[in-house]
């Protein structure tokens, strides 16, 4: 969803993936602060 409103905004998609990466990353960790830090860490995480 981030990347359909955001990608034609900018012109950009690969931006707009990222972000959509850390939105979901931080809805998943509660939308708290050290969330946005621990849900990028536990999305990348192999």
């Amino acid at each position: 969803m981030v990347l359909d409103g955001i990608s034609p905004a900018t012109r950009q998609a690969i931006p707009s993936l990222f972000l959509g990466v850390v939105l979901g990353a931080w809805f998943t960790c509660g939308m708290s602060v050290p969330g946005i830090w621990s849900g990028l860490l536990d999305t990348i995480q192999i």
